[in-house]
């Protein structure tokens, strides 16, 4: 499953800086879904069908937040999307997940259109 290869791939890089300063902020994609079509959109250059209804499983996030919680120095979690982060659907209770596990917030990237 995607949690069990992120999680040897991220186990490989901790052991490779074990004793070394490592980065403290965690960079997180969740959706593909956008409001656009950007005519110089590099991601629909390369596939049209790129936007689809791809979103991460909160339960997948949930564990990759846990597994940084308990065995890394991450403090911070920035949300970002291939789209637009607003269009997660369950962005609301992935935020409330992220702060009872004590993260912060390093940013949040959106195009801004979302009213």
């Amino acid at each position: 499953m995607i949690f069990n290869k992120i999680k040897n791939k991220i186990q490989n890089k901790i052991r490779k800086y074990k004793g070394q300063s490592a980065t403290k902020s965690l960079d997180l994609y969740l959706t593909r879904k956008c409001n656009l079509r950007c005519p110089h959109c590099l991601w629909l250059l390369k596939d049209k069908d790129f936007f689809s209804k791809y979103d991460m499983d909160i339960e997948d996030i949930k564990k990759v937040l846990i597994y940084f919680k308990n065995n890394s120095k991450i403090k911070k979690i920035q949300y970002a999307a291939e789209g637009e982060i607003f269009l997660y659907d369950k962005f609301g209770e992935l935020l409330k997940i992220t702060q009872d596990l004590g993260f912060g917030l390093s940013g949040i990237t959106t195009n801004g259109l979302i009213t």
